[in-house]
């Protein structure tokens, strides 16, 4: 996978043997960068093109622009329906189809006897989707007890095993993380092979995993 842009001199190439960092020390550059790209995240055009073996991809659809670690939202309601929808299937498959049936079988004889202390004719689905119970108990993903590093391995598995191969675009997220959780995640996120950004401000400690293109005050290209 690579991300280019007519101005960039460098690709962006996810090969997962160095993690690719733009760091653009221009502050007004910077806000045309990431305005671009967050415009191009809601189907508007732009000059950003990310492609995958040749094949160029719906910037839409594979890339996720994180602005802060509050943005990692994972209780979103596309989230939790795709999340749902994938209980549902499993719940649906060879191995548990009985079970369910079964399950949901005693929710509709339970509800037919709760109606008979009612003096209220109902009616009601006999063939209710599962998927609607799991949203009825509230099913989430459980982020809890995670850091920020976690958080930003987890968010990045759910959301490609959800709506398949995306790229992470990180805003600014190398501040919150210290050398050693940052030599963590890169590890973590090459093992896992997900194609991930770190758009920053000024890096001066950059460490030996990290591949950089900086763009300088002057708008000047270093790489």
């Amino acid at each position: 996978m690579k991300l280019v842009h007519p101005e960039w001199e460098k690709q962006i190439v996810f090969d997962f043997k160095s993690v690719p960092i733009v760091s653009i020390e221009n502050p007004t550059y910077y806000y045309q960068v990431v305005e671009e790209l967050y415009q191009q995240t809601e189907g508007k055009e732009g000059s950003f093109v990310l492609s995958d073996d040749g094949e160029i991809l719906d910037f839409r659809k594979h890339v996720q622009l994180l602005l802060s670690p509050w943005t990692m939202d994972f209780s979103t309601a596309v989230v939790t329906k795709r999340l749902c929808n994938r209980l549902k299937e499993e719940a649906n498959n060879e191995q548990h189809y009985m079970k369910t049936k079964a399950v949901m079988q005693h929710v509709l004889s339970y509800l037919q006897e709760l109606e008979q202390e009612l003096p209220i004719p109902l009616t009601y689905d006999w063939n209710p989707d599962v998927a609607n119970l799991f949203k009825a108990v509230h099913v989430q993903v459980d982020t809890s007890d995670l850091n920020v590093m976690e958080k930003m391995i987890e968010y990045m598995k759910l959301w490609t095993e959800l709506f398949g191969k995306t790229c992470f675009i990180f805003n600014q997220f190398r501040t919150y993380l210290p050398k050693s959780m940052r030599k963590e995640f890169y590890t973590c996120a090459m093992e896992e092979e997900i194609p991930f950004l770190l758009l920053e401000g000024a890096c001066h400690d950059t460490i030996e995993q990290e591949s950089c293109l900086i763009i300088d005050e002057d708008l000047c290209q270093i790489f």
